[in-house]
C-alpha cells in the first residue's frame, strides 16, 4: 500500500483514494516518480536536417515529437537550434491558435515565447508582438 512519511500529505492522499480508489490513487501517486517524456518540436532550421524516424509521433498536436527522456542527439539538436524543447501541453495550446492570414496577433503570456515562435512559424503575419512584465518584443517574420 501507499505510505507517505510526512503526515502533511496524508490528507489529500487519502481524499483522492476515497474519491477514486486505490488501483487509480497508486497509479497516479507511481506516475509522479517517473522522468516525463521529452517533446520537441522541428525548426524551420532543422527541417532538412532532423531525422525523426526514431522518434514518436504525438497523437494529439501535429508536429509534435516525443523522446523516452533527454539524450545526447537531443540536446545536440536543441542546441544547434534545429528542434525546440517544448511540452505537448503547451504545442496544443500554440496548435489551437487559428491561423493568422493577416492582421496582428498579441500574446500575452510570452514567457519564453516558444508558443508564439510556434505561432509565428505558421503565421503570414509580419508583426507579432508579446509582453512579458511590461515589455514588449516584435518579432518579424521574413517575407
Amino acid at each position: 500500500g501507499l505510505r507517505l512519511r510526512r503526515r502533511i500529505h496524508q490528507l489529500p492522499v487519502s481524499q483522492w483514494r476515497k474519491g477514486n480508489g486505490p488501483k487509480p490513487t497508486e497509479t497516479s501517486m507511481n506516475a509522479n516518480n517517473n522522468a516525463p517524456q521529452i517533446a520537441f518540436r522541428v525548426t524551420p532550421q532543422g527541417a532538412e536536417k532532423v531525422d525523426t524516424r526514431g522518434f514518436q509521433r504525438s497523437t494529439t498536436v501535429a508536429g509534435c515529437f516525443l523522446a523516452a527522456g533527454m539524450s545526447e542527439e537531443i540536446r545536440a539538436l536543441a542546441a544547434n537550434g534545429s528542434t525546440y524543447l517544448q511540452d505537448e501541453a503547451s504545442q496544443m495550446v500554440a496548435a489551437a491558435v487559428p491561423f493568422i492570414a493577416q492582421g496582428r496577433f498579441l500574446d500575452g503570456c510570452a514567457a519564453p515565447g516558444g508558443k508564439v515562435t510556434a505561432v509565428a512559424g505558421r503565421s503570414m503575419s509580419r508583426h507579432i508582438h508579446t509582453c512579458w512584465r511590461c515589455s514588449t518584443v516584435i518579432l518579424f517574420r521574413q517575407s
